[in-house]
Parts: structure tokens; C-alpha cells; sequence
């Protein structure tokens, strides 16, 4: 018996320790192509992951229920509150922009209110993340817009808006008590022992491959800082 989430996360493991081992043995034969006249003049290999399917064959043994049920309660308004307000002064922080005392206090007003109204009007949406960040987002917007407007160009702003509602997103899950641990069988042995063959559950993994890189930002206060961002 073993969590899924190790399962998953060791073919996970594996499949980006061999993308390592590829790209280092391209490093390789890029000093070999280097040295001769003629391979000099070719592309060098490079081997990619476009997709991977697995097919995993697997049996439920036991979930706790309880914790299940803590995953699932709602966020609290001052949970939401506090974290929104601490996403938004870090991404400006990033850019090396700071509110005003005015703009703390109307802010801060500005996501109480929206927030108990979402909370009063729109329970379902105080135990989902994405669409509590989106509505989120769309409050302190304004704000950013008005912060931004004398150190980033229009792009630059939308770009801050777009990492705020992602950071809250973020945030908002890691607040959330974590979903239990669900344990499986996953053995040859163990699946061939099962009578009931209906209880098997066959989990289908695709997987794309997708890659980070660094870049180099510049605040408006000239100062730069390295960031891994998709590629």
C-alpha cells in the first residue's frame, strides 16, 4: 500500500531526471560537433517529451473521510482578506512600488466589502480558488493600475495584474488544509490478488512536457532581478 501522490510523483521524478541526463548528453556532443568541420555545420540533438501517456492500474485501499471533509470547507473572510492584501503589496514590492497610506486604507476597505458580499452572495465561490482570485483581481486592479502608472508602461501593468492573480491563487490553496492522502495498491501481486475486478480503476497520465527559464527584470527603481519564468 502507497499514496498515490507518491506514485504520480516518482514517474514525475524520473521523467524529468531523464530530460536532465538528454540535455547533458547534448552539452556533450555539441563539444564534439564543435571540434569537426563538417558536424559543426548540422543541428545537434536535442530530445523532447512532446507527450507521454501512462495507463496505471491501480486499487483503492483507504482514504480518510475526515480530513476530506476539512479540505473542503470554505475560506474564511478574514483569511481571504489578509491574503489578498499581502499578495498585492508583494507583486508591487516586486516592482519596486509602494501604496500610499491613502491607497492602504482604501484597499483594504475595498477588499472587506467585496469579499463579505462574495461571501453573503456567492458562497460557492468562498471554497473554490480560481474564481475567487478572478473576482478578487478585478477590485484591486484599480489600485494597481493607479500604483503602476509612473513606474510601468501598459504592458508592464497587465503583467502585474495577471502574476497578482496568480500569486492569490497560490496562496489562497496553501491557507487550505491539504486534501488526505489517498492509498493504493499498485503491486502486480496485490492486483492479481483482488477478487472483485470492477474495484481495479485504471488512471491515464498525459503528460506534456513544458521547461522554466531565467530572465532578467528591471524595476522602475533600476534595480534588476532574476525570475524563472515559463519558456
Amino acid at each position: 500500500m502507497v499514496n498515490l501522490k507518491d506514485v504520480v510523483t516518482t514517474i514525475l521524478n524520473d521523467m524529468a531526471s531523464a530530460r536532465v541526463e538528454t540535455d547533458i548528453e547534448s552539452l556533450r556532443m555539441a563539444e564534439v560537433y564543435s571540434k569537426d568541420d563538417l558536424l559543426k555545420n548540422m543541428p545537434i540533438p536535442r530530445m523532447r517529451i512532446k507527450n507521454f501517456t501512462l495507463t496505471l492500474p491501480i486499487a483503492i485501499d483507504k482514504v480518510d473521510e475526515r480530513h476530506l471533509a476539512d479540505a473542503r470547507k470554505p475560506f474564511t473572510i478574514n483569511d481571504v482578506n489578509n491574503t489578498a492584501y499581502k499578495t498585492l503589496t508583494t507583486v508591487l514590492a516586486q516592482n519596486g512600488i509602494k501604496l500610499s497610506r491613502t491607497d492602504i486604507q482604501n484597499v483594504k476597505s475595498s477588499l472587506k466589502d467585496r469579499i463579505e458580499k462574495l461571501a453573503k452572495n456567492k458562497s460557492w465561490m468562498m471554497t473554490q480558488a480560481k474564481p475567487l482570485s478572478d473576482e478578487i483581481t478585478m477590485t484591486v486592479d484599480p489600485f494597481i493600475q493607479k500604483a503602476s502608472a509612473q513606474h510601468l508602461n501598459v504592458n508592464d501593468i497587465k503583467k502585474s495584474s495577471r502574476e497578482f492573480r496568480a500569486e492569490l491563487r497560490t496562496s489562497l490553496l496553501s491557507i487550505r488544509p491539504p486534501l488526505p492522502n489517498l492509498d493504493v495498491l499498485i503491486n502486480t501481486t496485490s492486483l492479481q490478488n483482488i477478487s472483485e475486478k470492477e474495484k481495479l480503476v485504471h488512471i491515464t497520465l498525459n503528460v506534456d512536457e513544458t521547461g522554466l527559464e531565467w530572465a532578467v527584470y528591471e524595476s522602475g527603481t533600476g534595480e534588476t532581478r532574476e525570475r524563472l519564468v515559463p519558456e
